[in-house]
């Protein structure tokens, strides 16, 4: 079995394979290990796993980071922010002055 990178990996901007993109975008909702790993239906082990390999791509120490670091490389869309409200997610503008 040929090793290395992944043809999707090659082509992402940060060279995260797609489940790792997954993942990152479940970070960027601030979801915990637990219900990533319910949303993706794997293990809680294999979430360790891509969260470090997310961690080590973009090259930083922290979830946060991650996010930050991919909404400033425009992997994320920095201009959707997400804010946990009464048990709900909500998609808020990324100025929240504007009506």
């Amino acid at each position: 079995m040929p090793r290395g990178k992944s043809r999707a990996a090659r082509n992402h901007a940060a060279g995260l394979t797609a489940r790792q993109a997954e993942v990152l975008e479940l970070l960027a909702k601030s979801f915990a290990n637990t219900e990533i790993a319910d949303e993706l239906f794997v293990s809680h082990r294999t979430v360790e796993n891509h969260v470090s390999a997310v961690l080590m791509k973009l090259d930083v120490a922290t979830r946060e980071a991650a996010v930050d670091a991919a909404r400033d490389q425009g992997i994320l869309d920095p201009a959707e922010r997400r804010e946990f409200d009464n048990d709900n997610w909500t998609q808020m503008d990324s100025n929240p002055l504007t009506p």
